[in-house]
């Protein structure tokens, strides 16, 4: 039977890979990754479909949970929403996420070479990955082989494809080519990505879409004009407003949109101006995302903190997402200043209004 805390724990399936490895977990949040290839795999997968409360590997989940920022939308929450059928067999997968191609033609400054081909290229370009001794990244078509042969996807009603970037990717079409030969059609199929909104989807993903019960289209778009160009480097803002025409303009009978925008120091203060580009679109509400690693947004500082909180009203989405966010006094801007000095750009003209919050102790 399915979970009755959370349905992701029993069945929620997000494969994973960063090129050279295949990985598990019930969802993103989830901290501990399980290698497919353990022999122990199905005992370890089996311990965490009983998990029945908050588990220190569940902490990041209650977190957003208790912050109030997704409301019914938090992930524990979210999974009786993806999975409500509260009778089927635990252990075998109902909600799936498919990020197994790291092929992205972005190299977001918030993310890395575990993540983007584009990241990796650029990385030997720097001299920081041997040109000549990269790991070799295995063919994400034999990854998605493993899949179908692992698990029994005759109850997957809902799949997500992320990436690397899943416009750029053979994945979508032949995940949804095997559901459609196993289910005998996607019309009982919900299916999501979340794109960098730089492309158009291709011909015959279009048509598989079409087939599907519902499509979920996800947009992770941070910033708008320059502040998105430096932020999804070296994308063009121009190549996204076409990808979101092209999109509204296919009239699937039915759609959700969502603009998912990733919060880090540097762009967190100018939320509204993303917010303010969704609403001239016809676009819905924009959807923060805490952003974690080198730019987590715990590093912003505290007298940028305040103007935030000072600009957005104590319900607003921001604000409660760093209502109960740890301060991390170490500086990105190192980091920062590195990527400026690699790529030609210059983050202090791109977000003038934000620079005097970082040099306040200096």
């Amino acid at each position: 039977m399915a979970n009755d805390f959370c349905r992701f724990l029993s069945n929620g399936y997000r494969i994973k890979s960063e090129g050279t490895s295949l990985t598990y977990q019930p969802c993103c949040w989830y901290k501990t990754e399980l290698n497919l290839f353990d022999p122990d795999f199905a005992a370890k997968k089996a311990t965490i479909s009983q998990i029945q409360g908050w588990v220190p590997d569940c902490s990041a989940c209650r977190q957003i949970e208790d912050s109030g920022v997704y409301g019914a939308h938090s992930p524990r929450l979210r999974s009786f929403l993806e999975i409500p059928d509260g009778g089927i067999p635990d252990n075998v997968p109902a909600w799936m996420e498919i990020n197994i191609d790291i092929t992205c033609n972005a190299a977001c400054i918030m993310c890395g070479p575990w993540s983007s081909t584009t990241w990796r290229r650029q990385e030997i370009k720097f001299g920081i990955q041997n040109a000549h001794n990269p790991a070799d990244l295995v063919n994400p078509l034999t990854w998605l082989d493993h899949v179908v042969t692992m698990f029994d996807l005759s109850y997957v009603k809902s799949v997500s494809f992320l990436g690397g970037e899943p416009f750029d990717s053979p994945i979508p079409v032949a995940f949804l080519r095997l559901l459609k030969n196993i289910h005998s059609s996607l019309a009982d199929v919900t299916v999501h990505f979340q794109t960098n909104t730089s492309l158009r989807p291709a011909p015959e993903l279009i048509d598989l879409m079409h087939q599907c019960k519902r499509i979920k289209f996800g947009m992770s778009l941070d910033a708008v004009g320059d502040r998105f160009e430096y932020i999804r480097y070296p994308l063009k803002w121009s190549r996204v407003q076409d990808a979101v025409a092209f999109i509204q303009g296919q009239n699937f009978p039915s759609i959700r949109y969502t603009v998912l925008a990733t919060l880090t120091p540097l762009n967190a203060y100018y939320y509204d101006e993303i917010e303010s580009w969704a609403q001239s679109v016809n676009l819905p509400s924009v959807i923060p995302n805490r952003c974690v690693g080198s730019l987590d947004l715990n590093h912003t500082p505290v007298p940028l903190r305040a103007a935030i909180l000072d600009k957005y009203p104590q319900d607003h989405l921001v604000s409660k997402m760093f209502s109960n966010l740890e301060i991390n006094h170490d500086s990105c801007i190192p980091y920062i200043d590195d990527l400026d000095r690699k790529r030609k750009q210059n983050w202090r003209t791109t977000f003038p209004e934000i620079v005097k919050y970082f040099e306040y102790g200096k």
